[in-house]
């Protein structure tokens, strides 16, 4: 179910881009402390959308024990959905 939101998103994304009006959309970025990493959750048309679905990612990432999350909504296009400190600083 999920792997199918996340299709139909990405290709709301592309029709955006072969239509020639495409502006960012919106992601959610969690960063949690422990594990120390940063997540990107979307693609989303609107920040309504995004923040009406994000409780559900912080509630997966809790039920997964995770320490010091913080959440922000984004325009972005973020080339990984999940990095680590290790990736990061690796970059």
């Amino acid at each position: 179910m999920l792997l199918e939101t996340f299709a139909k998103r990405l290709k709301s994304v592309a029709n955006s881009l072969v239509n020639n009006k495409f502006i960012q959309p919106y992601w959610v970025e969690i960063i949690t402390q422990q594990p120390s990493c940063t997540y990107y959750f979307g693609p989303f048309d609107s920040r309504a959308e995004a923040k009406e679905i994000q409780s559900g990612y912080i509630e997966d990432l809790m039920a997964e024990k995770a320490i010091g999350i913080s959440v922000a909504i984004k325009r972005c296009l973020p080339t990984r959905l999940t990095i680590t400190d290790e990736e990061y600083f690796a970059e």
